[in-house]
């Protein structure tokens, strides 16, 4: 829908011009007319239809009108001077792919593309049609332990020498030519940057917690203690004496894990020690909203009454500076996956194309037939969440985020249209930080660990819940937001955990 509104809005100006430089020219103006009048009746319709509410696209139609006006004023002026209409021109394009089409992503530098083939023994073919291009194919995820839950196996990927870059939109058309593969998309790099919050010191939780209950000392400084009814959620578990049947493993795909933080040790299993540092800090935030420990007299609270219930791992996708790619993030959903995880908790992600969906997809799918849920953070562009990845992915619980009033975030994406939204807490949320530290940040990636805590105690309860019986107990659970078909309604940890 936005490619085809561009695209309409795009023939209006090019139109508009056309018209001008033929009437300058004392040439028939017919055709240029006429593509006008259709190219403006097809923008308007299709921005009434885009997504988006009134507001919006109020705002939407006075940015496209000042350019419009632009155009005229080229046209009009500078028509009969070839030379100062054709820099004119150059210049509205440079503004029109400034204003309306935001960056690509770049793309992994060791393997620009991955490709589903049809048949293995089709490799050959392939290697020859891309010969003269001198390009390096090989699998991309050669160590699956169940090659038979997806198409995984069938995946390679190619690494293209940087002098053939440019020539990388041939590469793929080659590709298709072939017959040989049934898919072609970008492995492309993303990269998560912590939201600071904006606040010097956080949103105060509940002054009246028992001390017998929860003893840590920073709880007063978890304003989700309250909506969230932790406290007698813990006492709940306590006077009941509820008992897990299993210890569900929360895999954390993200920076890496501070393993040694006091407030995660007790709580942490390790799946291999280099990911057991995070220098960056966005992991071992997400880590202690999972699964801090709690009553440690010790930092601040979590939902997990012990390591009985729910232990964390670390599965380090993202580098030291928060970067990495999608094979990479897949690699590490096939990781936690084959390691027994069974919820992962995915605070990652970006913009995506149609070009980009298999693959995720595909990962998704092995995971959810090991046995495990996967969560994953909606996004800060304040859009559509099915225009990020994996947030659109197929099988994915996607988490909005809301402030302390249960309002939207102003930056986080929609998950109305997603096929399971869900919100939770995103804005000024304290947690657990490297080297025996905390800190207040903002995002969808603070909202996701909430929701991947709850749903780990839910598989503590019962191993076998999938992925749609866990989103039915969080939505028919769940609280009312101020806009509830933006962000889904907010989890509720007592009421999930009761209803079980």
């Amino acid at each position: 829908m936005i490619d085809a509104y561009l695209y309409s809005y795009a023939g209006v100006l090019v139109a508009t011009l056309w018209w001008y430089i033929l009437e300058s020219r004392d040439k028939a103006t017919t055709y240029a007319k006429g593509l006008f009048f259709l190219s403006a009746l097809s923008y308007l319709l299709l921005l009434l239809w885009s997504d988006g509410t009134w507001f919006g696209k109020v705002l939407w139609f006075a940015r496209d009108a000042g350019m419009f006006l632009c155009t005229v004023l080229i046209g009009h002026y500078l028509a009969r001077r070839t030379a100062m209409l054709s820099a004119a021109v150059a210049g509205l394009v440079f503004l029109l792919k400034l204003i309306y089409l935001p960056a690509l992503p770049a793309l992994a530098p060791q393997g620009e593309l991955l490709f589903d083939i049809k048949q293995h023994g089709q490799l050959q073919q392939i290697k020859q049609a891309l010969a003269p291009y001198g390009v390096k194919i090989t699998r991309a995820f050669p160590r699956l332990k169940h090659p038979a839950y997806s198409e995984l196996d069938d995946f390679y990927v190619v690494d293209v020498p940087r002098s053939q870059l440019r020539k990388l939109p041939r590469i793929t058309r080659q590709l298709y030519r072939t017959g040989a593969v049934d898919w072609v998309e970008h492995n492309e790099m993303i990269h998560v940057t912590p939201i600071l919050s904006d606040r010097s010191t956080p949103s105060g939780g509940s002054s009246k917690i028992p001390s017998k209950v929860i003893n840590d000392p920073h709880v007063d400084k978890q304003w989700a203690i309250g909506p969230f009814d932790i406290v007698k959620l813990h006492q709940r578990f306590k006077k009941q004496g509820i008992r897990p049947k299993k210890t569900a493993k929360i895999a954390i795909l993200d920076t890496g894990i501070d393993a040694t933080h006091p407030d995660l040790k007790a709580n942490y299993t390790s799946t291999s020690s280099k990911y057991d540092s995070d220098k960056q800090g966005h992991g071992t935030h997400c880590a202690g909203i999972a699964a801090a420990v709690t009553n440690n007299k010790v930092g601040i609270a979590s939902m997990i009454p012990g390591h009985k219930f729910v232990t964390i791992t670390s599965i380090k996708v993202l580098n030291d500076q928060g970067g990495g790619t999608q094979k990479g993030i897949i690699d590490g959903i096939i990781q936690a996956a084959d390691t027994g995880a069974d919820v992962l908790s995915m605070s990652l992600g970006g913009p995506s194309s149609d070009d980009r969906q298999r693959a995720y997809e595909e990962a998704i799918k092995y995971a959810n037939k090991a046995g495990a849920i996967v969560v994953v953070a909606a996004g800060n562009s304040n859009q559509d969440a099915r225009q990020h990845l994996p947030a659109g992915a197929k099988g994915v619980i996607t988490v909005s985020a809301v402030d302390a009033e249960l309002q939207k975030a102003a930056f986080s994406n929609r998950v109305d249209k997603v096929a399971m939204g869900i919100a939770g807490p995103g804005v000024d949320i304290y947690s657990t930080f490297p080297g025996n530290s905390y800190r207040s940040l903002n995002g969808t990636s603070m909202a996701a660990p909430f929701v991947a805590s709850v749903v780990g105690m839910m598989k503590a309860i019962k191993p076998k819940l999938t992925t749609k019986e866990a989103y039915q107990i969080l939505k028919r659970t769940g609280q009312s937001t101020q806009d509830s078909k933006m962000t889904g309604p907010l989890i509720q940890p007592l009421k999930a955990l009761k209803s079980m």
